[in-house]
Parts: structure tokens; C-alpha cells; sequence
């Protein structure tokens, strides 16, 4: 059964963000009472290498680019840092959120695995803040995990009730904040959702993926290596993730559920590298595609909430690129 939004107050804690801003976009036009609690700072550090210093840019045009869409669709945005218990106490209690959605996260990129107390204080620390305020005062709490919580191993298709053995620091930190969002429904009856969420794509991304590396070689003139693109790529594209979270949301079937959010079928790195040939007539390539990855069960996610990913990666190829030619140096794209 679905639940009529309409003026319900709901508070995406981390909402500024590649998969937030859009959701919160979402949920207005459906006409909830929707804020953003984001500390804004989703920018990147340069890396030293002035080959690679573009990501900094980039990074701060899809955060400004975010920031412009949810003032454009008229979204509350609180600039608190969630970390900070008091602050983010005093926010939630003049919001009054009946439903908390939790999207809060390290900055993205290869620097997160590597700095353990960054990633537990955006990852973990918010969250406790956040589930602390939420005992007692929501209908629904949801939690935005991944699908990195199962690790590499785990026997193909991946379904919810698969062991979870997550290998990166980020994956482990995901995986135990799924643990305290069970804790807090076991202690006080809190009602949750936990949404695992695939390798997400997509303009405006803060992401670093080996797709969004190889368009950007591609517009860069470089030549890709293709063992960075894996033979069958695990992708779901941003609108069909926020199309997803909004089903959460909006169906109580999915109320104290752990569910799957990716693609419904791996893509063929081969498939990608056509597209992209597509758009790069001159796009040469070295090296040979690396290992596959494993499939992830979307049929908990169909039966419950009718979810059907539906962006076409030919349209979606279309929309990276135009996105990233708009933000990588000048003068030296190559896309057709």
C-alpha cells in the first residue's frame, strides 16, 4: 500500500549529495516537506598530479550544480555538520521529521579507504547521531547501505540472505552501520529500511568509478586502460536509484526489510566500450578487460516494491559525457 506524502516531513541526513539532492527533488515533487541536513562539504582535495587535478574541479561543479537544483526546487538546505551531536539535535527537533533518511558518507574517491577516521566519523558518527534522535520520534528510518557489504566472494546471484564479508574499509563501515540500524529496531521497536545500494553512475557524480575514469581518459585524449573496466561491470543508474529510494519510501512493503538497489543485469564491459566508440570515433584503448563482477539479486526489490531500472546505457553514456565535457579543461574533449 502506498503512503500519501503530501506535506509529510522528512529529513535526508547527507541529502546534498550524488543520490540525495535528486531524492530530496523527488520527494518535493511528490509533495513532502523535505530538508537537506548536509555539512556541504562533498568537495575534493587536489592529488598533486596535475594530470589528474581535474577531479578537484569537477567535484566542486557537481556539488555547486546540486546545491543550485535543490534552491531551484525550493528544498530546505541546513548547512550542519551531522557529526556534531547538539547541532544536528537542535535541527531535527524544529524539522520533526516523520521519516529520516540516512545517505551520509566519507568523501568519495580513493582516499576513503585509506582514511579510517574520515570514513567513521561520516559514515558512523552521523548515523548514531541520527538513529539516537530517531528512537521514538519517526514512523521509518532509512538506511542507504551498499552492496560492497557482501565482498567479492560471495556466490552469484547475490541475495539479501547472502554472508556478508565486506573487504574495503568504507564496505565494513556500511556494513556496521546496518548492524546498529537492527540494534535500534531490536531495542526500541524502531521501524527500518536498509537499502543496499549498487555502484551508482550518473551525471553530477562525486564518484570515482572506473566508468566515469575511462569517459574522462576518453575526453581527455588519452588512451583508456581497459583492465580498469571490468569484463561485466555491476552498474544502476542515479535516476533509477532515486526512482528506487522513492518506492521505499512510499511503500510500507517495505518497512523492516533489507533490500537490493542495482542494476537487474550485469553490463558487458564490451557494451560500454561500444557506446563510448560511439561518441569517440578515434578512441584507441591498451590493455584487455579486467575480471567480472558478481550479480546482485534484484528480485526482493521487484516483488516488493515493482522496482524496474529503466535508464538505457546508450542515454545514460550520453548524459556522463555531455556532463563531464562540460567540466574537464577546455580544449581538449574529443566527443563527437
Amino acid at each position: 500500500m502506498s503512503r500519501n506524502l503530501e506535506n509529510v516531513p522528512i529529513a535526508l541526513i547527507g541529502g546534498g549529495g550524488f543520490i540525495g539532492h535528486g531524492l530530496a527533488i523527488a520527494l518535493k515533487r511528490r509533495g513532502a516537506n523535505v530538508h537537506v541536513i548536509d555539512n556541504l562539504g562533498d568537495t575534493a582535495t587536489t592529488s598533486g598530479d596535475p594530470d589528474n587535478d581535474w577531479h578537484a574541479s569537477a567535484y566542486e561543479e557537481a556539488a555547486a550544480e546540486r546545491v543550485d537544483r535543490l534552491r531551484n526546487n525550493r528544498v530546505p538546505i541546513h548547512a550542519v555538520d551531522a557529526r556534531q551531536y547538539d547541532l544536528l539535535n537542535l535541527r531535527l527537533n524544529r524539522i520533526k521529521p516523520c521519516i529520516v533518511v540516512h545517505l551520509a558518507s566519507a568523501k568519495p574517491g580513493k582516499f576513503k579507504g585509506r582514511q579510517p577516521d574520515n570514513t567513521f566519523d561520516h559514515d558512523l558518527r552521523t548515523l548514531e547521531n541520527a538513529l539516537d534522535w530517531s528512537r521514538g520520534n519517526v514512523e521509518l528510518f532509512l538506511y542507504c547501505s551498499t552492496t560492497g557489504v557482501y565482498g567479492p566472494d560471495a556466490p552469484a546471484p547475490v541475495t539479501e540472505g547472502a554472508p556478508c564479508e565486506p573487504r574495503r574499509l568504507s564496505d565494513a563501515m556500511k556494513f556496521s552501520g546496518e548492524q546498529m540500524v537492527l540494534a535500534y529496531h531490536n531495542a526500541f521497536d524502531m521501524s527500518y529500511t536498509i537499502c543496499r545500494i549498487g555502484p551508482v553512475w550518473g551525471p553530477r557524480s562525486s564518484v570515482e568509478s572506473s566508468v566515469h575514469d575511462f569517459i574522462v581518459d576518453s575526453l581527455l585524449g588519452r588512451e583508456p586502460d581497459l583492465a580498469s573496466l571490468p569484463a561485466d561491470v555491476e552498474l544502476v543508474h542515479v535516476d533509477d536509484v532515486v526512482n528506487g529510494l522513492l518506492q521505499y519510501v512510499d511503500r510500507n512493503s517495505a518497512k523492516n526489510q533489507i533490500i537490493n538497489l542495482t542494476g537487474r543485469n550485469l553490463i558487458a564491459g564490451a557494451e560500454i566500450l561500444a557506446g563510448l566508440k560511439r561518441r569517440f570515433r578515434d578512441l584507441q584503448t591498451t590493455g584487455h578487460f579486467a575480471g567480472g563482477c558478481r550479480a546482485i539479486s534484484v528480485a526482493k526489490a521487484e516483488e516488493l516494491l515493482d522496482f524496474a531500472p529503466t535508464m538505457p546505457l546508450e542515454l545514460g553514456l550520453d548524459g556522463v559525457i555531455d556532463w563531464y565535457k562540460g567540466v574537464v579543461p577546455q580544449g581538449v574533449t574529443k566527443a563527437e
